[in-house]
């Protein structure tokens, strides 16, 4: 079957920790439905196969190269399309690894990894799509994900303490990916509102209107251990091989009772980072009103 040309890229970044798996279970269901539509979505397993963000220093002078970067990319691509020449993809390692959150700053080489994209985005129509979340939580969260493959050194305290004192900001993510990819217009939302705004956010990924239907349980493969699962895993020897490290973190989870939630932040930090965060959030909205917010007061049916 002969292809039709992409002629609009539909990119969900990520990030980590914010319901993107969730989010790409949910739209992988749909995936017959929207083909239908005239929608490519491309599972999320198939698109992390190709390996299209380069490891830093790969691939950098193509970049320059424009036509044939983009060549090469729409090439990669088209072994897995259905047809539709409006193509979905949503892979939080697009921006960095899990690890990459627990730095100051966040996805410390994003630009690295997105340059590939930006002959992509002047060539053609380019939307991304990004959700954030308060670091108070979000930082406990991408800590225990990042447990379960390998330690981390020094454990979660001076993590959170780096965070504060760095004022460690999603506008300076915000602004490095408009500074790289300035061709794509740019969504947003806060994780914080998922839950109640799902559907609309699935919809504007997407492009058209997609019906509410049942909610997806979170993932096992994402959920928090418990609090008492994560001191077993941090008591793991630091001599341990990460094969060793990531098979008995997968025992302790898999005998996790879940009795104690993990929640290292105090709350004198919680009201710390909320008043960062939604500080970031009103400067991101003066400084670039070009960005769509997704709100909750706006997220009634339409399509776009």
């Amino acid at each position: 079957m002969e292809l039709e040309p992409v002629r609009e890229w539909r990119i969900h970044l990520g990030a980590h920790k914010t319901a993107t798996t969730h989010l790409q279970d949910t739209i992988f269901l749909r995936r017959a439905f929207l083909r239908k539509m005239g929608i490519d979505y491309i599972p999320m397993r198939d698109v992390r196969a190709l390996k299209l963000p380069p490891r830093p220093g790969r691939l950098q002078w193509r970049t320059r190269l424009g036509w044939p970067m983009r060549a090469r990319l729409e090439d990669a691509i088209a072994p897995l399309r259905s047809g539709p020449g409006r193509v979905v993809i949503s892979d939080e390692n697009l921006l960095g690894w899990v690890r990459d959150l627990l730095a100051v700053p966040f996805y410390p080489n994003m630009e690295a990894r997105l340059r590939p994209f930006h002959a992509l985005c002047k060539a053609r129509n380019v939307s991304l799509f990004l959700g954030l979340r308060n670091p108070a939580t979000l930082l406990p969260s991408a800590y225990a994900q990042q447990l379960r493959v390998r330690p981390v050194p020094g454990g979660f305290e001076p993590i959170c303490n780096l965070a504060l004192r760095s004022s460690a900001s999603w506008f300076d993510v915000v602004s490095r990916l408009r500074k790289t990819l300035p061709d794509a217009s740019l969504t947003i939302w806060k994780f914080e509102d998922y839950k109640d705004m799902q559907w609309h956010i699935l919809s504007q990924i997407v492009g058209t209107y997609i019906s509410p239907g049942e909610t997806l349980p979170p993932s096992a493969s994402t959920r928090s251990p418990s609090w008492d699962a994560i001191e077993a895993i941090e008591r793991i020897p630091e001599h341990a091989s990460s094969e060793q490290h990531a098979e008995l973190a997968a025992q302790i989870i898999e005998n996790d009772l879940g009795a104690t939630k993990f929640d290292p932040v105090s709350h004198a930090d919680k009201e710390r980072f909320e008043d960062l965060y939604q500080k970031e959030l009103e400067n991101i909205a003066r400084t670039y009103p070009e960005i769509r917010f997704l709100a909750p007061e706006f997220a009634h049916p339409t399509e776009t």
